[in-house]
């Protein structure tokens, strides 16, 4: 039997969605909005509140054409509290950007996915990664690609880690992430290691204009020092300061089932699209396609495993032919969404290694 399918959203979104379905030969019933009073028809057909729909039909394909995320979730859980599941009952216009596409690219590079620090629920797997540093050959060849295809200009370029710090070549990383770019580059650091760094790194910091960001972390490092060797080479430096007492910190909890609503995940996320990550050849909407593959080998034997990403979750910069193709991409969900769920605060600590602390 044939679906009854209706529009949620009586906006812009929900007509270009409407004149997309009509398109492809797909009739719609009507649309749903809040504000159905006051609208009553849009292009033609009755916008109706939800419970008039759901009241009389158990068999509806609903598709959501809201953009505000806080929309979105409101939506969805109406949705789901008038019994109706996503997937069969409802699903996302495949036209609706969830993200805003951005002007410029922003993205982050590891130097390498290893530590010194071993921060529990570390969300980037450093202290179960292998210790292994970014191939420089591979990074430069990356950075002459997007400087061809964005004309050296993006908004910002962190290079990061793990602790970045650890790479035994990272004045030479400066040397060619300025070469091919003109615009903001941050070096993200712990600090352990910065106050201890030759005259040369603070003079290549300089010559380079890197800036360097030092995370926020309940632990001591010689803030003093740093800032000494900062104005002494004219260098920016920002330090996040927390106070080694208050030790909040955060983890998340996996849906290793792969059900989350990835377009729900996707507009809740606060990292995905603002910050693309990259790694060999291939730009993400954040780092966990990517890094994944540290959790799957540590913890093998678990029975706890994510998939391998795919090419729908990441963009090729080899293969695209445009910067605007990368910034389209990253308005929507990627499949490896529908791993993501909440963040929750816990206290930090120390890794033990532990398989609870990424589950």
């Amino acid at each position: 039997m044939e679906k009854d399918t209706y529009i949620y959203g009586a906006g812009h979104y929900g007509v270009l969605t409407a004149l997309d379905l009509e398109q492809k030969g797909i009739q719609i019933k009507g649309f749903i909005d809040k504000n159905a009073g006051k609208i009553k028809t849009r292009l033609g057909l009755p916008v109706f509140e939800l419970n008039e729909v759901i009241s009389d039909n158990n068999n509806l394909n609903i598709i959501i054409a809201v953009q505000n995320r806080n929309a979105i979730r409101d939506v969805v859980e109406n949705l789901q509290l008038a019994g109706l599941k996503s997937g069969s009952d409802f699903n996302f216009s495949s036209i609706m950007p969830i993200k805003p596409k951005r002007n410029m690219l922003r993205f982050e590079v590891h130097l390498c996915d290893h530590c010194n620090l071993n921060c529990k629920s570390c969300g980037h797997f450093s202290p179960i990664a292998e210790k292994k540093f970014v191939d420089l050959d591979i990074l430069e060849r990356d950075f002459k690609r997007i400087s061809e295809l964005s004309g050296k200009k993006c908004e910002n370029i962190k290079l990061m880690g793990g602790e970045p710090l650890l790479h035994p070549n990272v004045i030479e990383i400066f040397n060619i992430t300025r070469k091919y770019f003109d615009t903001t580059i941050q070096l993200a650091t712990n600090g352990i290691l910065l106050a201890n760094q030759p005259n040369e790194f603070w003079e290549s910091c300089r010559i380079n204009n890197i800036n360097i960001f030092v995370s926020a972390y309940p632990i001591k490092i010689n803030a003093m020092k740093i800032k000494a060797q900062a104005s002494k080479f004219g260098v920016t430096v920002e330090l996040m300061d927390i106070e080694p007492e208050k030790k909040k910190w955060f983890k998340t909890s996996p849906d290793f089932t792969g059900c989350s609503n990835i377009e729900v995940a996707y507009s809740n996320c606060a990292y995905g699209g603002s910050c693309m990550f990259l790694e060999d050849g291939k730009l993400a909407q954040c780092g966990l396609p990517f890094l994944t593959k540290h959790f799957n080998k540590y913890f093998n034997d678990s029975k706890y495993k994510y998939e391998e990403p795919t090419e729908d979750d990441f963009v090729d910069i080899f293969k695209i032919n445009s910067l605007d193709e990368i910034l389209e991409k990253f308005t929507r969900a990627i499949p490896y969404c529908r791993y993501c769920t909440d963040i929750k605060e816990v206290q930090w600590g120390n890794s033990k290694r532990e398989i609870k602390e990424w589950t």
